[in-house]
């Protein structure tokens, strides 16, 4: 998992308190595939907070060489965007039955 982007998108009449996106590729190159694997995204705000946290799964369905595969996810924000001071992205551990790529 590389190439990172997480986006908070400024609110508008459909959306009140704003939008998130979240981008990466997978390879799985030089690892494993298979198995689940999740991606912890927390919104923090002053001092830390934790506003909110998404788990979105981590796509494990093969292994992608020339690059990798981007993966995409994003919805309304349920805080307003002007509370959000950082925002940290961790993968978890793959867990389950994996393969070698």
């Amino acid at each position: 998992m590389w190439d990172i982007h997480v986006s908070l998108i400024p609110p508008d009449a459909a959306h009140p308190n704003g939008r998130w996106t979240a981008t990466w590729l997978y390879t799985g190159s030089g690892g494993s595939w298979k198995g689940s694997q999740y991606v912890t995204i927390k919104f923090l705000g002053q001092n830390g907070a934790d506003l909110h946290t998404e788990t979105p799964s981590l796509a494990r369905d093969g292994c992608h060489y020339g690059g990798g595969v981007r993966q995409n996810f994003g919805g309304d924000l349920p805080v307003p965007m002007s509370s959000i001071e950082n925002v940290t992205v961790e993968p978890s551990i793959a867990e389950g039955r994996t393969g070698p790529c």
